[in-house]
């Protein structure tokens, strides 16, 4: 059962609880896929409503309302990795909220990141705040802005999770286990 507020979940309602994975072959800056091999995307509903409950609010949109975009996972093999939160359909870019490049040395490491946003559809603005950590370093908290590209995006916002890898390592994964949304 997902958390009273859960209002998007893309590993238990898109992926059938199995987590994101890439493996870190090459050097690497991709968007995490599904289990299937589609895009892993978050979807904020519009109008929002909580997964588990069937009804919905039509005046509740997104437009002005608070939300919580949670992106979490491990990573095994020690390599330097970034995951980033990005605006849009299975793209790389533009980034929302990161972990910033990891000091991660590591066999085995975890690593979350949360955005609390808002949506404006009249300025176009998303504006909000995040937080987190990867492995051993918080994430620096700071300010979300507008990203490039954002003005013109329609309801619903959707949401790529995206891994960039310094080095090749055939041991090196990087799981995500948590990505969901929540009403604040």
């Amino acid at each position: 059962m997902a958390n009273p507020n859960t209002i998007a979940d893309v590993i238990n309602r898109s992926n059938g609880g199995v987590p994101l994975t890439l493996v870190a072959t090459t050097t690497l800056h991709a968007a995490f896929p599904l289990a299937n091999g589609s895009a892993a995307v978050l979807n904020i509903p519009n109008p929002m409503q909580t997964i588990d409950e069937p009804q919905q609010f039509p005046n509740f949109a997104p437009d002005g309302r608070p939300f919580l975009v949670r992106l979490a996972g491990r990573i095994t093999g020690g390599e330097k990795y970034q995951v980033d939160l990005v605006l849009g359909n299975n793209v790389i870019t533009p980034v929302v909220a990161s972990t910033g490049l990891s000091p991660n040395g590591l066999t085995a490491d975890n690593w979350l990141i949360e955005a609390e946003m808002m949506y404006d559809s009249i300025s176009g603005f998303l504006r909000g705040i995040q937080y987190g950590w990867a492995g051993p370093v918080a994430v620096a908290t700071t300010i979300l802005s507008q990203p490039a590209g954002l003005s013109g995006q329609s309801l619903p916002l959707q949401f790529t999770a995206a891994l960039t890898i310094q080095t090749a390592n055939a041991n090196a994964s990087v799981f995500v286990t948590v990505f969901e949304a929540e009403i604040l």
